[in-house]
């Protein structure tokens, strides 16, 4: 079976670990750097979805150091979730803000926005009570969850001083 197809299977069926397995094996490959480009790609992927956000971030930064905006997109939704988890809202919001503005019409990208969208709209909005999308409420990354959720912690402190 094709690289990207076993990946992508791997990842619907959940298997996080058997496809960062099979992905870091790829990689010891001799043959490894006809597939470089896209292993990475789905590395970050799986590392996301393991909530390993340190090796996510070695690769991003290695596929944006590649050059060209490209790959600056192609890693933006993974980028910005790990600088809102590390609390850099301006970064994440200044990436968010331009990943938008350019990307709004490819279809590919449809998803992490609206994913973002939702996001950033109850970190900046006060009592943004409108449904999640469906998108980000089954997000396979914990970083999303963890994102919305101390956002919630905080809502319901500033509910409770209110009250008192």
């Amino acid at each position: 079976m094709n690289f990207n197809l076993t990946c992508k299977k791997l990842f619907a069926e959940q298997k996080y670990e058997e496809e960062r397995a099979f992905i870091e094996k790829k990689m010891k490959s001799p043959f490894y750097f006809l597939v470089r480009m896209s292993a990475r790609q789905h590395y970050i992927r799986v590392c996301m979805a393991l909530d390993d956000l340190p090796t996510a971030s070695r690769y991003i930064a290695s596929l944006r150091h590649g050059g060209g905006k490209g790959w600056k997109y192609m890693t933006a939704y993974y980028y910005i979730l790990i600088k809102l988890d590390e609390g850099d809202l301006k970064t994440a919001r200044a990436e968010f803000e331009e990943f938008r503005r350019d990307c709004a019409d490819a279809e590919i990208y449809k998803t992490q926005i609206e994913i973002l969208t939702a996001i950033f709209s109850r970190l900046l909005t006060a009592r943004d009570n409108t449904p999640l999308p469906l998108s980000a409420v089954e997000s396979s990354y914990p970083v999303v969850s963890r994102i919305l959720g101390r956002h919630y912690e905080a809502q319901a402190a500033d509910s409770a001083v209110e009250w008192n």
